[in-house]
């Protein structure tokens, strides 16, 4: 999986059909130690809030 080629979610919008490669290390997005943009984590910690406010409670 070393081998998968990583896109820009932010560089990716200015025209949707054209996926920008991601910058890595030379974007201040990029977290080196997880290989990833951070805006995944972001985006992993906002759907896991709301599943959470979603989850019915025990009454």
């Amino acid at each position: 999986m070393d081998d998968e080629i990583l896109v820009c979610p932010i560089l990716s919008i200015r025209n949707p059909e054209v996926n920008e490669l991601c910058l890595g290390a030379d974007c201040m997005l990029y977290l080196a130690s997880a290989k990833k943009c951070s805006l995944l984590f972001v985006g992993y910690k906002a759907l896991a809030e709301l599943q959470a406010l979603q989850r019915p409670t025990g009454k």
